[in-house]
Formats: structure tokens, sequence, C-alpha cells
């Protein structure tokens, strides 16, 4: 538990106060350090408790989820642009460079049994296997740029046809969404953006949205993608297999070493990782049915250990890049897992699955305060690199991710809280309340 609102998130919530009225501009610093600084789980009992000095009961945590005048995606979006705005005044862009753009859904599974709107019902994979479970399914992109620092973009929700119907919204297909994202989002005239996605994606609609703002976009072939001939007709040849069946002693070798790539950067390894990845790939331009001319790229593994299972990992991805050699579309392509990692880290550590609720619109405000959260980390962390003098300690937070963030910024704000009671000692009356406080949060956790 923490006594008072540490400064820094004061600081950021500064950044897009235009946005807030004179009550969320109270609520949202508090329920922001809220959700960094709670220790457990980040269900309303424990976001209510974790500042002692402005403890709330948990029904008006709820309610303030459950406002529909709080229109929380606008003034996340808000809060992003005030980042990239900042990020962008200190020079950081100041030559062509390139940023990838990760797109993928993320599930957050429910209990079979509860009533909640919007979910998806997972059918059993096998008989007698238990309840079968429900999910919310949000389509997300992560931008991550040039010196790696990610920023979410505003999250999409996808909503079943049975919700669409119910509240009269316009259904769009996960595809679709994908689609807007990448129609919507803002990057400086100096940025070349590289779009990445797994296989689900691929198509027309994926095809279509990256061409029309010039993106390159890298993801898996469909397994049933054929080939198209001179007049757009449908061939018999599958792409797939026709990878497979290529002559592998015309291969290149590309081998990468750990913090020697041209995105190492981007890749934010802790620890001491010191083995090389080897690939033997091959690429050739033909014309795909659906999408015309475009480069595919036919990519094997060699046999490990750790891979027993399968003895050459096979991948066939296609892309729209003319310019681009084999190595760097495959270098581009490894950064899509950053995304799954951002995904582990939100449910891990941000509370992403935490709530409880029933009320599916107050769940995406929840989801839309995770998000600020994890912006505001990474906020934090370029705070941190413009303050740090030592070049050992540089290195450390390049490569910093969210868990120990999180550690810097609590241990930041425990410091903080020190320094609150040391000022409260002078007042009689203000140590009074502190104390006070504090026994009441025990007695409640006690209680719990």
């Amino acid at each position: 538990m923490n006594l008072a609102v540490p400064y820094r998130v004061q600081t950021f919530v500064g950044l897009f106060a235009s946005s807030l009225d004179k009550r969320k501009s109270v609520v949202f610093p508090l329920l922001l350090s809220c959700l960094l600084l709670c220790r457990g789980p980040k269900s309303y009992a424990g976001l209510s408790r974790t500042i002692v000095t402005y403890e709330r009961n948990r029904a008006s945590v709820s309610k303030f989820f459950c406002r529909q005048r709080l229109h929380s995606r606008n003034i996340y979006e808000d809060a992003m642009n005030a980042v990239m705005d900042q990020f962008l005044e200190h020079g950081h862009v100041v030559k062509p460079v390139v940023w990838i753009l990760a797109i993928d859904g993320v599930c957050s599974k429910r209990g079979g049994f509860a009533k909640i709107d919007n979910a998806i019902k997972y059918r059993k994979k096998r008989k007698n296997a238990g309840p079968t479970t429900k999910a919310h399914t949000f389509i997300q992109g992560l931008l991550i740029t040039h010196t790696g620092m990610r920023i979410p973009l505003p999250r999409r929700t996808y909503y079943t046809r049975k919700y669409c119907r119910q509240h009269k919204k316009k259904y769009m297909k996960m595809t679709q969404l994908a689609a807007l994202i990448i129609a919507t989002v803002k990057v400086p005239p100096l940025v070349r953006i590289v779009v990445v996605a797994d296989e689900f994606f691929e198509g027309t609609i994926m095809d279509k949205a990256c061409n029309d703002r010039e993106y390159i976009y890298i993801v898996p072939i469909d397994k049933r993608r054929c080939g198209e001939d001179q007049y757009g007709k449908r061939t018999a040849l599958n792409l797939h297999q026709h990878g497979k069946s290529l002559n592998r002693t015309k291969l290149k070798k590309i081998v990468f070493k750990p913090y020697q790539e041209r995105t190492a950067l981007l890749r934010r390894r802790t620890g001491d990782d010191k083995k090389q990845r080897v690939y033997f790939a091959i690429s050739e331009v033909l014309r795909i049915s659906g999408l015309g001319e475009r480069t595919i790229v036919y990519s094997w593994k060699p046999h490990t250990k750790s891979r027993r299972w399968k003895s050459n990992w096979f991948k066939a991805f296609v892309s729209n890049a003319k310019d681009c050699d084999v190595a760097t579309l495959i270098e581009y392509y490894e950064l899509r897992w950053q995304i799954e990692i951002f995904f582990r880290e939100l449910k891990s550590f941000m509370g992403l699955v935490d709530f409880t609720g029933g009320n599916f619109a107050a769940y995406e405000r929840f989801v839309d305060m995770v998000l600020l959260a994890y912006l505001f980390l990474e906020w934090f962390r370029v705070q941190l690199l413009e303050e740090c003098k030592r070049k050992k300690d540089l290195g450390k937070l390049q490569s910093t991710r969210t868990r120990s963030l999180l550690h810097y910024f609590q241990n930041e704000a425990d410091v903080a809280s020190v320094h609150y009671i040391t000022e409260c000692g002078k007042k009689p009356e203000a140590l009074r309340v502190v104390l006070a406080a504090i026994n009441k949060s025990r007695k409640t956790a006690l209680n719990m």
C-alpha cells in the first residue's frame, strides 16, 4: 500500500489534462496509480485500498468504470498522441527510420458459466474435457519505434453478431478491425512502417490496407493459397506445398547473432543470450491468387535439441516488399513475437485478466486503463533514460521490460511515501490522519 499519488503520475496525466474535466483530472491519476502500485490482483477491492489516504469503497470504483460518460478510449488516444508528440519534440526522428507495427488478437478467457456479454464460446477440443470457456477478443496494434519504445495503439473490440444486434452496432470481422488499425495509425513523415501479423490476417483486406498507405507487410501465407496465371485465374499450384518441394541445395544460409542485429534495440533482450539463430531461405516473385504479384519467402530452421518433435521447421510468408532481401524480411518478421510478449506482460503484471465484473462496457474501459498504465511505463522508461548519467545503467534501461519497470516505479513510490510521512511528522494532526488511514486499511485487509 502507498500513501499518496506519485508525482510521476501527475506529470504524465498533465500531458493530456486538457481532455479531462475537473472530476476526471482527480480520479485518473488516482486510478492509474492504483493499477501500477497494487501488489495483488487488480480487482475492484484491490484497487480501492491501494492508496490508503484516498481509500474508497470498491463499489465506487465499479461505478466509475460503469459510467457511460467515461469515454476512456478517446482519453487514451489523446494520451498516446501526447506521448508521441513529446517523443518527436526531443528529436528522436531526424532521419528515415523503420518502425514495426505488430497486429494480433488478444483473448481474455472467463468461466464458461459466467453471465457476460459479447463472449466467444470456445468448443471443446476433446470429449470430457471439462466446462467450455468464454473469452472477450480485442484486436491490438503495437507500434515499436527504432529506439525500442513500445506504443500500444487504441484497442479495437471485436463484437459478436448477437451483441451487434442487441446494441445496434455495425458488425466487423477481425481482419477488418486490423485494416482499420492500419488505416488510422499516425506516424511521422520520416518513418517507414513494416506491418507484421500471423497467418489469420493474411488476405486481400490486409493487402489493400497496407498498399493504400504504402506500408510493407509480412504475413505467413495461407496453406490453401494458390498461384495465379497471367489472366488472373487461379491455378492448381499450392504455394505452401510448392515451397516444401524446392531444391534445398540452393538455399541461402542466414545467421543472426544476439545483440548484433540491426533490430537489436527493438528486442529488449534480458539475460545472457548467446544462441545464434540460423535459417535457410530462398525467395521468389510469383503471381498469387487474389493478391497479384508478390514476394514469397520460404525458410527452414535446422534440427535442434529444443525442437526434437520437428525435424525441420518450415515457414512460408508473403510480402509486398520488392526492395528488401531475404535476410531483412526474416529479421523483420521475427519481431512479430514481441506482441505475444506484450500480451503476456499485460496479463501477468498489468491485470488484464483480473476484471471480475459482468458489464462488458465497464471491461472495455478497464482495458483502456490497463493500456494507459502500460503507456505510462514506456513514458517512464524514456524519462529514466534521459535522467541516467551512468553508461552501465543506460544499457540496463534500454533492455528493461515491464516487470522491472514496475519495480523501479514502485520503489520510487515507496521512497515518496517515506518522504510523505516525514513531512507529516512535522504536523501532528496530519500524522494522526495518516496513521488512522493505515490502521483502517490494515483492518480491511485482515477481514478479507
